[in-house]
């Protein structure tokens, strides 16, 4: 069945053309349900490490959905002589905007 929000925009978009429900409304309304319900992005860990570029001292180094992994990265990293200061996890959402802004958000008061 139809969410009110879904059947209210459908039922306004008909209205403004006259008419009723077409049946590929009815058969695309539990997709476009499931699309409008849909979670935001999942979450995105990624690790960032001193880059060192004038207004840049963050950059992303290595990224995963698998909190695990990012983890095993990041010993990876301090194995081969980085120092915890140097590197850092952070989460986000899995699109590259979201990854950039948060890298931004990081470097904004350099």
């Amino acid at each position: 069945m139809m969410d009110t929000k879904l059947k209210a925009v459908a039922r306004t978009m008909l209205d403004a053309f006259g008419g009723d429900f077409p049946d590929w409304i009815r058969t695309e309304a539990d997709p476009l349900q499931d699309a409008i319900n849909a979670q935001p992005s999942k979450p995105y860990h990624v690790l960032v490490l001193v880059n060192g570029s004038p207004g840049c001292k963050w950059a992303v180094e290595f990224g995963d959905c698998d909190e695990t992994t990012v983890k095993q990265e990041f010993a990876d990293m301090r194995d081969r002589g980085w120092k915890r200061r140097e590197l850092k996890i952070i989460t986000t959402g899995d699109t590259q905007a979201e990854i950039d802004a948060a890298v931004a958000e990081l470097n904004k008061d350099l």
